[in-house]
């Protein structure tokens, strides 16, 4: 039982970290020139803003709309684009209009390659190797994962004064808006609405976990799900499923009738 906790405390940390070796036009970069690459981009302000507004956008943007949107000309834009492309953090994608002609080039946040340690650290290779470990386990072993992620979730969610901390089992509205709150601290891109049957649901506009779950299959949903049930239920009176890839919904628990 302790080897399985081990496991399950390991992958809670791995699965919440990524590490991944950066490429420059098929050049592979060691971590030195991916650092100090980094650390110039990232220093420029101008530049972070057009990383933020990539990452709120739900559709890759083209240079010149990133242009209009910062008053900035085309080329200026551009450059800035190319840049953050250059170490990994903005993926390029090539589109062809209605009406033909070239190829347009658009721009959207690469979801698995921003992350960088210092001291480097190897999460990525770990989440991986022990989430594909864990990914045939079944019955009792399963829960004990999904349950550990609630409970991780719940501890950071308190260390952190998570805004659904304030909640006590109130409507929908206030669980929506203290739930965004609390994604939004965490940097995670998502789109939330309020349903008429009265539930609460968020789309998740990029995986917490980059590629992993393409790579070991559901058991990182379904980790994903623990967490953000882990941290809801804080709230009192709400529990969080999965209804499909990245899209979750919490519904107020039904009340057991007085006897």
């Amino acid at each position: 039982m302790r080897g399985m906790q081990a496991l399950i405390a390991a992958a809670g940390v791995a699965l919440q970290a990524g590490h991944r070796t950066g490429r420059v036009k098929g050049k592979m970069l060691d971590y030195g020139e991916r650092l100090g690459r980094i650390s110039s981009a990232m220093a420029d302000s101008t530049r972070r803003r057009r990383v933020e507004s990539l990452r709120e956008s739900e559709a890759p943007l083209s240079a010149r709309q990133v242009a209009e949107h910062f008053g900035l000309h085309v080329n200026a834009a551009r450059l800035h684009l190319e840049k953050l492309a250059g170490i990994g953090l903005v993926r390029v994608i090539r589109r062809r209009g209605e009406l033909g002609g070239r190829p347009a080039y658009h721009y959207q946040v690469d979801e698995g390659g921003g992350e960088l340690h210092f001291p480097p650290r190897h999460y990525r290779m770990l989440a991986e190797i022990l989430a594909g470990a864990m990914a045939g386990l079944g019955g009792r072993a399963r829960l004990s994962v999904l349950e550990e992620a609630r409970r991780r979730s719940r501890q950071e969610a308190i260390e952190e004064v998570s805004p659904l901390l304030h909640l006590r089992g109130e409507d929908a509205q206030s669980l929506a808006r203290a739930w965004d709150e609390d994604l939004g601290r965490r940097g995670l891109r998502k789109r939330s609405r309020v349903l008429e049957e009265g539930c609460v649901e968020t789309v998740f506009l990029g995986c917490p976990f980059g590629e992993l779950p393409q790579t070991v299959g559901d058991l990182v949903c379904e980790i994903h799900a623990a967490i953000e049930d882990g941290r809801v239920g804080l709230s009192g009176g709400w529990r969080v499923s999965r209804k499909g890839p990245c899209v979750f919904r919490a519904r107020r628990l039904e009340r057991s009738p007085r006897r």
